[in-house]
């Protein structure tokens, strides 16, 4: 058995046609040269339940090429010409002059096929099937998981069956190579500290699905072969059990996990991972904000709470910045003005001003709508805070004036629920002659202005003023819309 196998980090892609029909890889088992030049036939097997049709054309992939190892490369088309059960013929056409593509251990084909009774149930193993991964027991004679498995009467309880009967098959094997040999250390990742074999003795069934996790969702080196499942799995181990940051963010949003399996799963991530994995989660939780969708936000929020021990400070600001957001949207806005506390803390400590101006505004924003002399009052404060830095870089940039016109607006507003209009209306007016010449985004933010003014003119009775900025926003709001469908456009 090799304990020390290299692994390629190369992504493959599947896109879906119809309801149960995917791009499915294949790895070349024979080929024959044709009498056309650049032209090859190649037999191909596949599983029962895969159903390719006579006619399908796909395409031929190089696994790597000697300059990038990290992707596929376009090689040529592919087409069926032959279909009997369980195999096919391709005929294959290479683009260019690089013929050695076309050799087995260098490149694959991908061919769209129907997938013949899919399970209802989907999860791992249908992932890795459907990624054409077949996996077998030590001797090379029995599947550890196929179609049938899945197209009859799988369910999460069946699916449990089969991870225990590879932790079974793990355990059997490292007993059996313990017998033929010293045991390698594994040097990295969260079994290190171990032997190999031990390590093996020892898995459960969520090492099991994060191994499977990783072969469905990430090194292309393993899709349309079959492989010994204990193998790959000691070579998956050996490499320090590595993870996907698609892998990370499930099992932080599922938060299903016990604490102990997530603690030894984070504590062995680069601090680059952590950081992608971090904004996915804040960018996951921002786009349910921004829905209104407040359940799932909460899911979210629940992973930032569970990956924000591992965060170098500026995440961690980010973290909190997130989480001000979401309690605003919750309508708590002392818990807001205390996230964003914490992260203007921090980003001032790592000197993040962007992470800084954006705090600066969203605590006056909580502090304005708390309500209360004193927070009315600490809300200007910040928004001056931020407009020190804002105005200045502004004026001497006008493509970024309509961010500082969203700050302008937002201390308007809140003088304007101090009671203090015509300071409001003085600053709001003063801000609008500086997007006499402005972008898209300006113009929107020019129509706000023209609105807020015209609903203060409104409070005061002056009926004529109100109709004058209301026809005003409305003409804003027409170049705004002028402006995107351009941009559409071109």
């Amino acid at each position: 058995m090799k304990s020390n196998l290299v692994f390629i980090f190369l992504f493959i892609a599947f896109g879906a046609f119809a309801q149960n029909e995917f791009y499915f890889p294949f790895e070349i088992i024979k080929l024959k040269k044709e009498g056309v030049e650049n032209e090859y036939s190649a037999r191909i097997q596949h599983d029962v339940h895969i159903e390719i049709r006579k006619g399908a054309e796909g395409r031929l992939y190089s696994i790597y090429n000697d300059k990038d190892r990290t992707r596929k490369q376009f090689a040529g088309t592919v087409e069926i010409t032959e279909v009997a059960e369980g195999e096919a013929i391709a005929l294959i056409r290479i683009s260019g002059t690089r013929t050695d593509w076309v050799d087995s251990g260098v490149s694959m084909i991908e061919i769209p096929a129907d997938l013949r009774n899919a399970p209802k149930y989907k999860n791992v193993l249908y992932d890795v099937l459907r990624r054409n991964i077949r996996m077998t027991d030590v001797y090379g004679e029995k599947d550890m998981f196929t179609f049938s498995d899945l197209a009859s009467n799988y369910s999460s309880l069946a699916e449990t069956k089969l991870m225990k009967a590879m932790v079974k098959e793990s355990a059997f094997v490292a007993e059996a190579m313990a017998e033929q040999m010293d045991s390698p250390p594994v040097t990295k990742g969260r079994m290190k500290g171990t032997d190999l074999f031990s390590a093996m003795k020892n898995v459960n069934r969520q090492d099991i699905r994060d191994f499977l996790l990783y072969v469905s969702i990430a090194p292309r080196k393993y899709a349309g072969k079959t492989w010994k499942f204990s193998e790959v799995f000691a070579t998956w181990i050996d490499a320090g059990c590595p993870t996907t940051e698609r892998h990370l963010v499930e099992t932080l949003e599922w938060g299903i996990a016990e604490e102990a399996y997530i603690n030894k799963l984070l504590q062995h991530q680069t601090e680059s991972r952590l950081d992608n994995v971090s904004k996915i989660l804040r960018d996951s939780m921002s786009a349910c904000l921004a829905m209104d969708d407040l359940d799932n936000a909460y899911s979210w929020k629940g992973a930032l709470e569970s990956l924000y021990p591992y965060l170098e400070k500026e995440n961690q600001a980010w973290h909190h910045f997130s989480l001000g957001e979401y309690w605003e949207a919750n309508a708590n806005n002392e818990a807001a003005v205390e996230e964003y506390k914490e992260a203007i803390s921090r980003f001032t400590e790592t000197e993040n001003e962007a992470g800084l101006l954006g705090a600066y505004n969203n605590i006056g924003n909580a502090l304005r709508d708390a309500g209360g002399k004193r927070n009315l009052k600490s809300a200007i404060s910040y928004f001056d805070k931020a407009l020190e830095k804002m105005i200045p870089l502004s004026r001497k940039n006008p493509s970024i004036s309509s961010i500082t016109a969203k700050v302008v607006l937002n201390k308007g507003r809140t003088l304007r629920k101090m009671g203090d209009t015509d300071k409001a209306i003085a600053l709001l007016q003063e801000e609008l002659t500086h997007l006499e010449k402005t972008d898209e985004a300006g113009w929107l933010k020019k129509s706000e202005i023209y609105f807020e003014i015209a609903e203060i003119f409104e409070e005061k009775g002056d009926a004529k003023k109100q109709a004058d900025f209301e026809t005003k926003a409305v003409s804003a709001y027409r170049e705004y819309e002028l402006m995107k469908n351009k941009k559409k456009r071109l």
